[in-house]
């Protein structure tokens, strides 16, 4: 699940009705619990309202960006009554699976009244030049357009759909991620140096598994992904140096699957889903 659920207290208690929902939803789980994301370290306070979760949770935490995550922020893993974001204890159980960057494999835009058609962040020369509208994902705004090379300022008022659409530092491009197996080496190697760090300090927080980079729509960005984080070498690359989260292999991938309204047939979001899988 993701984003504040109704019938549940800041301690955890739930309603009736909120609680039926969850047992309905804890049999999928061989874990007897219902898991819960929401593209951060733990619950925290969403648009919408706090995301308060009870006992029958289980959380599974990301890290969004392309950075080494702040040990400092990373629960140990199968914790229960950690801090959640709002420094509120939460009942809710900290899974043993930490997951990847969120949609390198796409460009994404800025979130609000430019979304769709702010596609870069402003280089420091636009800043410069005050050529750097200010995107805003407050309700019910009109549309704003971002500058003719697309750019805007993401970070004052807005955020980005995915890490794609960010710089890295040590890489040439502005959008590196997108495109990243054809980027310099040097590039590679600092994105995959940090992963792997990320993955050492989520190695000693318990964590036992990872996934890969949460994608949005190509998912052989996972397999090359895997082949690097892993060391895979060979004509086939079956041979890993790396097999298990203390190095940084992951062994789940992760996608992200996009079904608008209550007609994905309708609108094939099924064959699409389906064409991703077996990609």
């Amino acid at each position: 699940l993701l984003g504040p659920l109704p019938g549940i207290s800041e301690t955890g208690e739930t309603t009736a009705e909120t609680q039926r929902f969850i047992d309905s939803l804890k049999k999928s789980s061989s874990f007897q619990k219902v898991s819960f994301w929401n593209w951060n370290l733990a619950p925290m306070e969403a648009a919408q309202g706090p995301e308060y979760l009870s006992k029958d949770f289980l959380f599974m935490p990301e890290i969004w960006g392309s950075g080494v995550v702040e040990k400092k922020w990373v629960r140990e893993a199968g914790a229960t009554n950690f801090l959640d974001g709002n420094g509120k204890r939460s009942p809710a159980q900290m899974a043993d699976i930490f997951l990847g960057m969120n949609e390198p494999d796409i460009q994404g835009s800025c979130m609000g009244n430019m979304f769709g058609t702010c596609v870069r962040p402003c280089t420091p020369q636009a800043v410069q030049q005050h050529d750097c509208p200010v995107a805003d994902s407050g309700v019910g705004l009109p549309p704003a357009h971002p500058n003719s090379q697309g750019m805007c300022d993401c970070w004052s008022k807005s955020v980005a759909t995915g890490v794609g659409f960010w710089p890295v530092s040590g890489c040439d491009a502005q959008q590196p991620l997108p495109d990243l197996w054809a980027q310099e080496p040097k590039c590679i190697r600092r994105v995959m140096h940090n992963w792997r760090k990320t993955a050492q300090i989520a190695w000693k927080k318990g964590y036992k598994y990872l996934s890969t980079p949460l994608l949005a729509v190509y998912v052989s960005y996972a397999e090359k992904f895997i082949q690097e984080a892993c060391q895979c070498t060979g004509d086939s690359g079956d041979t890993c140096a790396c097999t298990d989260a203390s190095c940084g292999c992951p062994v789940y991938v992760g996608l992200h699957f996009y079904a608008f309204d209550c007609q994905p047939r309708a609108t094939k979001a099924y064959e699409s889903f389906e064409e991703r899988v077996r990609e």
